[in-house]
């Protein structure tokens, strides 16, 4: 688990380069299409990618990041038995269902909704996996610690009683 968690925090590296470069290039796609309808006499036409192809290029690279960060939800919620990863991991699985249903969304009509529209969610998206997987890392050590030492894993959220 701990090694998980790990590739969990370089990916959010990698998943925030790689959807600034979507954002970028759908951007630019849309802007070069648009001002090359607009200009009827310079002989200038856009002939490149349509910012519909690139959007769905980007959300089949999103869904591979949605799917691993899935996986290491679900795995975290199996092997680490702690009150505090199951609540993160339920969370973090909520977030998750969030963006599948918005990536699929985004492929079923790439034309409607733009990546250059919805990449920033994504990198948001990375930024609440790093904090998650920072803490499930943390938690899966304790876990492991304690339980090499055959003792009783305690949970570290505090129980408030009600009087």
């Amino acid at each position: 688990m701990k090694a998980m968690n790990i590739i969990g925090i370089v990916l959010v590296i990698v998943l925030g380069i790689v959807a600034a470069y979507y954002i970028d290039e759908v951007s630019s796609a849309y802007w070069d299409s648009f001002f090359s309808s607009m200009d009827y006499g310079s002989g200038y036409d856009y002939y490149g990618r349509s910012a519909g192809d690139i959007t769905f290029e980007a959300g089949l690279v999103m869904m591979l990041f949605i799917l691993f960060y899935a996986a290491l939800y679900i795995s975290n919620i199996v092997k680490v038995k702690t009150t505090t990863t199951k609540v993160m991991t339920i969370i973090g699985m909520s977030f998750t269902f969030i963006m599948l249903v918005w990536d699929v969304l985004m492929l079923s009509s790439p034309r409607g909704i733009s990546f250059h529209e919805v990449g920033p969610v994504f990198v948001i998206w990375g930024v609440i996996n790093l904090a998650f997987c920072i803490v499930l890392l943390v938690q899966a050590v304790k876990y492991s610690n304690r339980q090499n030492k055959g003792g009783r894993v305690a949970d570290e959220l505090v129980d408030v009683e009600i009087i």
